[in-house]
C-alpha cells in the first residue's frame, strides 16, 4: 500500500523499544493517527527534526490493516514552536492543549478547522501575554468543532432572551446558559444545581469569540474577563470529559467551578 501523505503536530509520544517510538499525531486531513516510528531513537534517525512533543511535520505513513498503530514512514518536520521552550506558562498552554485534543478527538476523524485552529494558536503564543487570549479561542473551537459548543444567545431552558442583568448562569448538563433571576453578583452564590455562576461580561466576550471577533489591543477585554473565561470553558470540558486531565490544574489549580 502506498503511504499516506499529509502535515502533523505531535500530541504523545511514548518509548516503544530502544530504539522506536510510539506517536499520537493530530494530522489535518486523517485526524489523530497513531503511528510506530522505528528508529527514531537512534543518534542517526530516519526523521527530519525528530520526533518530539508538540513539533510541526509533513508526514508519509501506512495505514497496518490489523493493528491501530500506523507505520510512519517520513517525518519531515517544519515547525517547531520555540515559544514553547522558552516560556513555562507558554510551555504549559501547550501541553494543555495537546493534552485536550488527544482527549477530545477520535482516531481518523479529521477536525481540519480545529487544526488550522490549533495551529494559529501555536504560532501566535509568541510571550506570555498571548497565551490567555489563544488558549480561549483554541478551547472556544474545540468545544465548537467537536460538537459541544455552549448555548449563549438564549436561556437553554426555555429558548427566551436572557434578561439585561449582571450574571447569568452556565448548566454544564444542558450545555448553555440560564437567567439568574435577581441575584446580582458571583459571590453570593457560586452554584446553583449544577449550574454556575457567571458574569454577563463573560458571557458577552465569548459571544464574541464564537462571532470570530479579535481580541485587538484598542478593545482588549481585561485580563480577568479573559481568565474568567478561559475557567469556564475549562469546567465545562473538565465535565464533559468526567475527569480533570493532568494540565488543566497546572493551569487553573483549584479555581475551576466546583
Amino acid at each position: 500500500m502506498p503511504a499516506l501523505t499529509d502535515e502533523a503536530l505531535c500530541i504523545r509520544h511514548w518509548e516503544w523499544s530502544e530504539t522506536s517510538q510510539t506517536a499520537a499525531l493530530f494530522t489535518r486531513l486523517h485526524g489523530v493517527v497513531r503511528v510506530l516510528a522505528k528508529g527514531s531513537r537512534r543518534p542517526k534517525a530516519p526523521y527530519s527534526g525528530g520526533l518530539e512533543l508538540l513539533t510541526r511535520a509533513e508526514i508519509g505513513f501506512i495505514p497496518k490493516a490489523n493493528s491501530e498503530l500506523a507505520l510512519l514512514v517520513s517525518w519531515d518536520l517544519r515547525q517547531s514552536f520555540p515559544a514553547l521552550r522558552r516560556s513555562l506558562s507558554i510551555h504549559n498552554t501547550g501541553l494543555y492543549i495537546a493534552d485536550l485534543l488527544f482527549n477530545f478527538v477520535r482516531d481518523h476523524d479529521p477536525h481540519t478547522d480545529l487544526y488550522d485552529a490549533t495551529l494559529a494558536a501555536l504560532e501566535a503564543m509568541t510571550s506570555p501575554r498571548d497565551g490567555p487570549g489563544e488558549l480561549l479561542r483554541f478551547q472556544w473551537a474545540l468545544l465548537e468543532q467537536c460538537g459541544f459548543k455552549p448555548q449563549l444567545e438564549v436561556d437553554v431552558r426555555t429558548g427566551e432572551a436572557l434578561p439585561d442583568l449582571p450574571a447569568a448562569l452556565f448548566s454544564p448538563s444542558l450545555g448553555g446558559v440560564l437567567a439568574a433571576g435577581n441575584r446580582q453578583t458571583e459571590s453570593e452564590s457560586p452554584a446553583i444545581g449544577d449550574a454556575w455562576r457567571v458574569r454577563l461580561e463573560t458571557i458577552r466576550l465569548l459571544r464574541g469569540i464564537a462571532l470570530g471577533r479579535e481580541l485587538a489591543p484598542t478593545v482588549q477585554p481585561a485580563a480577568a474577563t479573559i481568565d474568567r473565561g478561559n475557567r469556564l470553558l475549562a469546567s465545562y470540558i473538565r465535565h464533559i470529559l468526567g475527569f480533570e486531565p493532568p494540565t488543566m490544574p497546572v493551569l487553573f489549580g483549584g479555581r475551576l467551578a466546583p
